[in-house]
C-alpha cells in the first residue's frame, strides 16, 4: 500500500472513530435529556391535576357524604379534572380507569415512574397518592413514543452527516495527503534518476518543513556524490598520468632483463630502479587515495626537505621525457632552506609542473626549477597562456590547446591535481603566463630558517595562504 493510502486510512480511522464517540455520547445525552423533559412535563401535569382533585377531600360536604355517595361524586369530578390518560386508585384497586390500558400490579409503581414497552409503544407510567382523600392514588399513564422517535430521527439525522462528512473528509484527506507527499514522489524519482547515472538531478525544495529538510538532505548528498564522482575521476586521470612515465621505464628495464644478458652492475641498477619506481608508485597511489577522500587518513608524512633534493628527484624521473621532446631540465637552487611538505607529493606537485612546461615548449626550450625567497618555481618559455585561460587551467580535464595536449599525452589532470596536493600543504598554484613568452608556476611553502613573507603574521607579506 502507497504511503498516501496509509496515511489517508491512518487520518480517517481516527476521524471516523472521534466522530463516533463525540456523537454517541452527544445522542446519549440528547436522548436523556429529551426523555427527562418529557416525564418532568407529565409529573408536573400530574402534580396539577392531583392538586386540583385533592382539594375536593378538604370541602367539609364530602365529610358528610355517604360512601356510595362520594365514590360517584369523586368519579364524576375526576372525569372533570383529569380526562383521558389517568386512573384513579383506591387501596391498590381500580375505581375509574381513562387510560386505554389495564394497571396490573400498582403497588411496583413509584413516583419516580416508569417506561414500558407495550406493542412498540414507549408508555410513561406515574402514580401520586392524594394527600386530602385517603386511600386514592391517581396514575397517568402516558404515550411517548414520539419522543423515541424524535431520538430516532436525530440518530439517523446524524448517520447521515457522519457518512457525508467522513466521505467528504476522505477525499479531502486524500488530495491533501497526495499534495502533502508530492514531493516525496519527486525525491523518488531524482533518486531514480541519480542511481541512473545523472549525477546533475536535483529536487525542488518548496518549505521548510521536515519535508523540505529531506530534499535539500537529497541534494546536499546529490552534490557530493556528484563531487566525489568528480574525484574519482580526477584520480583515475591521475594515477594514470602519474604511472604512465615511469611504467614505460619499468617496462623497458624488464625487457632488457629478460631479453638481454647485462653486466651485473648493469642488472643490479635496472632492478633497483624497477623496486624504487614501484614503490615510489605505491606510495603515491595510496596518498593520491587519501588526498580525494577516498583512503584512509593519516598516511601523510611531513618532513624537512631541501629543494635540491626535490629536484634532483624530479630530473631523475622527467629526463626521459624531457629528451623525447628535446627539452632541457635546469635547476637553480640559491639557497639552502628545508621545505616542510610530503616528499612524495611534492615531487609529483613538481614533475607535473614540468610536465606541463615540456608539453608547452618546442625542441631546444628549457624548463626551469628554482627555489625562491618564500617558496619554489617551475618556468617555461613554451607558447604561454591566453590571459583568459588561466582562470579555467586547473580545472580538471580542461586543456587550453586539445589538440596539442593529446598529441603529446596530456590529460588535462596535472595542474588540477596540483591544486589538490598544494590545498593539502596550505598554499595555492600562482600563474604568470604570456602568449608566445612562457610561463611561470610559483607557489609558497613554510620553511625552516623562519616563515617567508607570505606567511607572516604581521601583513607584510600580504597575509596567510
Amino acid at each position: 500500500m502507497k504511503l498516501w493510502k496509509k496515511l489517508t486510512v491512518l487520518f480517517l480511522l481516527f476521524l471516523i472513530s472521534s466522530l463516533a464517540v463525540c456523537g454517541t455520547i452527544t445522542l446519549y445525552h440528547t436522548r436523556k435529556i429529551n426523555i427527562d423533559r418529557t416525564v418532568s412535563n407529565y409529573k408536573r401535569q400530574l402534580e396539577a391535576v392531583s392538586y386540583t382533585f385533592d382539594q375536593f377531600g378538604a370541602r367539609q360536604e364530602f365529610e358528610e357524604m355517604s360512601e356510595t355517595v362520594r365514590n360517584a361524586y369523586l368519579q364524576f369530578e375526576f372525569k372533570k379534572c383529569c380526562g383521558a390518560g389517568y386512573a384513579l386508585l383506591k387501596d391498590g384497586g381500580t375505581v375509574i380507569n381513562l387510560t386505554d390500558y389495564d394497571i396490573v400490579n400498582p403497588d411496583e409503581l413509584d413516583e419516580n415512574g416508569m417506561v414500558q414497552s407495550v406493542e412498540k409503544k414507549k408508555i410513561l407510567i406515574l402514580k401520586k397518592v392524594l394527600q386530602e382523600i385517603e386511600g386514592y392514588e391517581i396514575v397517568s399513564i402516558q404515550d411517548i413514543t414520539d419522543t423515541y422517535r424524535e431520538t430516532e430521527r436525530q440518530l439517523g439525522l446524524y448517520l447521515l452527516i457522519y457518512w457525508a462528512v467522513s466521505a467528504a473528509a476522505a477525499v479531502c484527506v486524500a488530495m491533501m495527503v497526495k499534495r502533502l507527499l508530492k514531493p516525496l514522489k519527486e525525491l523518488e524519482q531524482a533518486a531514480g534518476q541519480l542511481s541512473g547515472g545523472n549525477l546533475k538531478e536535483r529536487v525542488e525544495v518548496r518549505s521548510g518543513d521536515e519535508v523540505g529538510e529531506l530534499g535539500a538532505a537529497f541534494n546536499r548528498m546529490a552534490s557530493e556524490i556528484e563531487h566525489q564522482m568528480d574525484d574519482l575521476k580526477l584520480l583515475l586521470g591521475a594515477l594514470n598520468h602519474e604511472i604512465k612515465t615511469p611504467m614505460t621505464s619499468i617496462i623497458g628495464y624488464s625487457e632488457s632483463l629478460i631479453h638481454v644478458k647485462l653486466p651485473e652492475e648493469q642488472r643490479r641498477t635496472a632492478l633497483n630502479y624497477i623496486y624504487q619506481e614501484g614503490k615510489r608508485l605505491e606510495s603515491l597511489s595510496g596518498k593520491m587515495m587519501s588526498l580525494l577522500g577516498l583512503y584512509e587518513e593519516g598516511v601523510y608524512e611531513f618532513t624537512w626537505i631541501p629543494a635540491e633534493a626535490l629536484f634532483q628527484c624530479v630530473e631523475e624521473m622527467e629526463k626521459t621525457c624531457a629528451k623525447a621532446h628535446g627539452v632541457t631540465l635546469k635547476t637553480e637552487c640559491r639557497g639552502k632552506w628545508n621545505y616542510l611538505v610530503d616528499p612524495v607529493l611534492m615531487e609529483s606537485l613538481i614533475g607535473n609542473l614540468v610536465q606541463n612546461g615540456i608539453r608547452a615548449s618546442e625542441p631546444g626550450d628549457t624548463v626551469i626549477m628554482r627555489d625562491t625567497e618564500d617558496g619554489m618555481e617551475v618556468q617555461d618559455f613554451g607558447r604561454g597562456i591566453p590571459e583568459s585561460e588561466i582562470a579555467n587551467i586547473t580545472k580538471a580535464f580542461y586543456m587550453v590547446d586539445k589538440s596539442r595536449s593529446r598529441s603529446r599525452n596530456g590529460a588535462g589532470l596535472g595542474l588540477a591535481l596540483c591544486e589538490e596536493i598544494l590545498l593539502l600543504h596550505h598554499s595555492r598554484l600562482e600563474i604568470e603566463s604570456e602568449p608566445g613568452k612562457g610561463s611561470c608556476f610559483s607557489f609558497v611553502l613554510p620553511w625552516e630558517d623562519g616563515a617567508p613573507a607570505a606567511w607572516r603574521s604581521d601583513g607584510e607579506g600580504g597575509g596567510e595562504v
